[in-house]
């Protein structure tokens, strides 16, 4: 074997210090030593990913100015370090020069981000990013050289690690973030003084779907060899992605550093809604060389969990106690929705319980009469809507429609309020017979069975 391939190469390795009896140990050392272990730290952190561990779940707060509260929690960014809040903070959210905040957290700006935090001026949507900070902490006492021996002065005993938050302005007129076909009806409703109901949600919706990268997600399979082209790089797409491509110096750049946590949407001097899972990510891998972003791929899996989650937070909102049953009945999934999850999950009404019917919900649309399944089918649907992208409901694709047994059938264990499952016409059919499980007026028959009967007779 040529010797070639067995020298070691150690060019911008790691340096961990060597220690032995009677060596001078000096604060440039130590330092070199701890830079050390914060890079073997990162390296494990990009191994395991990006996005949200646990906890910074993100709301509006009850304060008499527009506010929003973040609880604990961790995230890992792009460049694999922890980012920890330990304890809730409140974040005062006004066109201000500086926001107003209560609890632990430092805001001190971070490599690579730009310097200041944005805060709302005029109708639009904000990125909510956390990143990482560090501030000073008590004093030590130390001895110089011509000292002898006496501490005459003090230096900085700790250097805390925290947090920071930063706006980061979601701009919808810039071409380059915006696929052409969302730029009409988001610039047109962002253009509107007021919105209605219906205009606001459809608006949350679309927003939430761009930065799900839904629309340029489902046109990487007409080039589905374009990614293992030679030199190619990971594709790239969606708006955060977008503006973490910008110039450093540029106030709405998205540094590496930071990690969204939420989508906030200002309009008229207040908080219009303030969307979570529009941006926020569970922990998940980059890919280890180009190739589409289908949803076999860990990014593209963890954005289509995000999209059922955006869907189930916002349904559940608009059809809070808040809201009448007579209110429930005028609305139309088309009116407040342009895309929807793979599979998802809506009130229905029955009974005197509040909800849906799927004639009213889905008019306009083509359905299939709701079927009943399993309970033990709903796991798995929700599992396999991971490899499908989001219905658009403009292209008017077919739906599914189920009802489960347990949560009908009088006297079942954990029955609760209706609900009705929807998935996505490419999501396979989960209404299939299943004679060895069937019980009377809550299975599916199959084509056929009534001949079977008639020729036993």
């Amino acid at each position: 074997m040529p010797d070639a391939f067995l020298a070691p190469i150690l060019t911008d390795g790691l340096r961990r210090i060597h220690y032995f009896n009677g060596r001078v140990l000096t604060a440039e050392d130590l330092a070199v030593e701890q830079t050390t272990l914060r890079e073997r730290d990162r390296r494990l952190g990009r191994a395991l990913g990006t996005g949200v561990v646990e906890g910074l779940e993100v709301a509006a707060a009850a304060t008499p100015r527009p506010s929003v509260t973040i609880a604990a929690g961790l995230a890992l960014n792009p460049e694999g370090e922890a980012l920890v809040l330990a304890k809730p903070v409140t974040i005062e959210v006004a066109p201000e020069d500086d926001p107003t905040v209560s609890g632990d957290a430092l805001f001190m700006t971070c490599p690579g981000a730009s310097a200041g935090s944005a805060t709302p001026v005029g109708t639009g949507a904000y990125v909510l990013v956390v990143g990482p900070a560090t501030g000073p902490e008590g004093l030590a006492p130390y001895v110089g050289l011509a000292d002898s021996g006496v501490a005459r002065n003090c230096g900085t005993r700790f250097v805390v690690e925290g947090v920071q938050f930063r706006l980061v302005p979601l701009d919808v007129e810039r071409d380059e973030l915006m696929p052409e076909v969302l730029a009409t009806p988001i610039q047109t409703l962002v253009a509107k003084p007021v919105l209605t109901r219906a205009e606001r949600s459809r608006l949350r919706n679309l927003l939430a779907h761009w930065c799900l990268g839904t629309v340029e997600s489902a046109a990487f399979a007409a080039d589905l060899l374009g990614p293992f082209a030679p030199a190619a790089s990971e594709p790239a797409y969606g708006p955060l992605d977008a503006l973490r491509d910008l110039d450093a110096d540029d106030a709405g750049r998205l540094a590496p550093c930071e990690v969204p946590l939420a989508l906030l949407y200002w309009a008229q001097d207040a908080l219009a809604f303030v969307d979570v899972w529009s941006v926020r990510r569970r922990v998940h891998r980059r890919p280890a060389a180009a190739s589409p972003p289908f949803p076999a791929l860990d990014r593209r899996a963890a954005e289509v969990h995000a999209a059922a989650l955006q869907f189930q937070t916002q349904i559940a909102e608009l059809t809070g106690t808040g809201v009448s049953q007579a209110a429930l009945a005028q609305m139309r999934v088309a009116d407040y929705f342009r895309f929807l999850p793979p599979v998802g999950a809506v009130p229905e009404r029955v009974g005197a319980a509040r909800g849906f019917t799927h004639l009213e919900f889905f008019q306009g649309k083509t359905f299939r009469e709701p079927v009943f399944i399993e309970g033990a089918k709903v796991g798995p649907l929700f599992s396999l809507a991971a490899g499908h992208d989001p219905v658009d409901l403009d292209a008017d694709e077919v739906i599914w429609l189920y009802r489960v047994r347990q949560n009908r059938q009088p006297g079942s264990t954990g029955a609760g309020p209706g609900y009705l499952l929807f998935a996505g016409g490419h999501v396979p059919y989960a209404g299939d017979a299943q004679y060895d499980l069937a019980r009377w007026n809550y299975s599916n028959y199959g084509l056929g069975v009534a001949e079977s009967i008639v020729i036993a007779l």
